[in-house]
């Protein structure tokens, strides 16, 4: 919530500033954060790496707005990049530490990410309804997923499950029923909430009727 609260603020400014306003707010945080060390959570959350793996996707987008198409050449490159980094910056490093985080799987990611949007915009690619779906879903999966997990473990503690089932089964049981809960979420409130925004900012009247689906 903090990243975008600090998005919403930034959309205030001209357009033309408002990434590199980003840019500089979030690396400045990171860099502090690697100065003070600090041990507070919430001082340490707001000062996390992981803030920089926003930034890149906020770089991303931006780039696909902004500048010229690069050549598909280039965007093969980037994802090869993308492997060569990741399997080299994965070397005896303790990637589970969180500052090692951001380096061995974020930034192989941004360029990854990268590489495959230069792709997608020089290469006609088929539309797929469960893949365009899933998508579509992804921020309510992220948000929703928590709870669903806690729903599932509180089932499976009353069924006596958690021994009774293969780790692997478990795991595609959990994976199955987050998917499931935040598709169910992005159908019956986030998209109805967005499609009643949009209508709210062309019409200037209050989404009363499109938040209920009519």
């Amino acid at each position: 919530m903090f990243f975008y609260a600090s998005f919403g603020i930034a959309l205030l400014l001209r357009p033309r500033c408002r990434a590199a306003a980003m840019a500089v707010w979030l690396g400045a945080l990171v860099v502090t954060g690697a100065f003070l060390s600090p041990e507070h959570a919430l001082l340490a959350t707001y000062t996390d790496p992981l803030l920089l793996e926003f930034m890149a996707g906020m770089l991303i987008g931006y780039a696909c707005k902004r500048l010229p198409r690069p050549p598909l050449a280039f965007g093969y490159g980037l994802v090869l990049l993308a492997v060569v980094a990741y399997v080299a910056l994965n070397q005896g490093l303790d990637v589970i530490h969180i500052r090692w985080r951001t380096l061995c799987w974020g930034l192989p990611a941004a360029l990854l990410v990268a590489g495959v949007v230069v792709i997608e915009r020089q290469t006609p690619v088929r539309r797929l309804a469960g893949p365009h779906l899933l998508g579509n879903a992804s921020f309510a999966i992220y948000l929703s997923h928590p709870f669903a997990l806690g729903a599932l473990g509180w089932v499976w503690s009353r069924l006596a499950l958690e021994t009774a089932l293969p780790s692997a089964t478990s795991i595609v049981i959990a994976m199955l029923i987050s998917v499931a809960g935040g598709i169910l979420l992005h159908l019956v409130f986030e998209k109805l909430l967005i499609e009643g925004l949009r209508n709210w900012t062309l019409s200037g009247h209050p989404p009363r009727v499109a938040l209920h689906g009519g």
